[in-house]
């Protein structure tokens, strides 16, 4: 009897297809991730927090109470100054922070505002260094009160979106605008 040899090419085919299969799921993987990652980065970053609730919510914070009893009048008045200039900063798009107090306001009269906002920031912000850089001391009360004139500056300053009263414009449903109150003589 010859024996006849012959090639069994199955296992090979079976191998071939594996491969072949391994390399489309990895190819598909990769591609599928590339995908991912760019609509992840085609997405729009989430608005920034209003420069006012930052600002208000670092107000909140201050334990104003722990600064007057260790009388650190300079640093509740450097905490002070900090969060107004943030605020002023990002109220108003620049960096406050970096900035002496003229700075801020010829920044300020570059973006037209009001006289009276930069005023009243102008004698706050003086205030402040006073206590941070004179050494003055004032009284409790006074800290208190310089707390409470932030916020109300804050609140005063912010910027509101207000509902649109026009509801066949679905297109913008707010509108900002500030928040200031009424010049002197104009009727309610």
């Amino acid at each position: 009897p010859v024996s006849v040899f012959q090639r069994d090419w199955l296992l090979l085919y079976i191998l071939l297809a594996l491969a072949a299969l391994g390399v489309t799921v990895t190819t598909t993987l990769i591609i599928n991730r590339r995908l991912r990652a760019r609509r992840e980065a085609e997405k729009p970053p989430a608005p920034p927090t209003p420069a006012h609730i930052i600002a208000l919510g670092q107000l909140s914070q201050l334990d104003v109470d722990a600064y007057l009893s260790r009388e650190d009048f300079k640093g509740l008045y450097h905490r002070l100054s900090e969060i107004i200039r943030g605020y002023v900063g990002g109220r108003w798009h620049f960096d406050a922070l970096e900035m002496i107090t003229p700075e801020i306001d010829r920044s300020l009269i570059r973006r037209s505002v009001a006289a009276d906002i930069r005023r009243r920031l102008e004698d706050y912000l003086n205030t402040s260094d006073l206590v941070k850089f004179a050494k003055a001391k004032p009284l409790a009360n006074d800290a208190v009160d310089a707390v409470s004139e932030a916020k109300v500056f804050i609140e005063d300053t912010m910027v509101v979106l207000v509902p649109n009263a026009n509801p066949s414009a679905p297109e913008e449903d707010a509108a900002p605008t500030e928040n200031s109150a009424p010049e002197e003589g104009s009727a309610p």
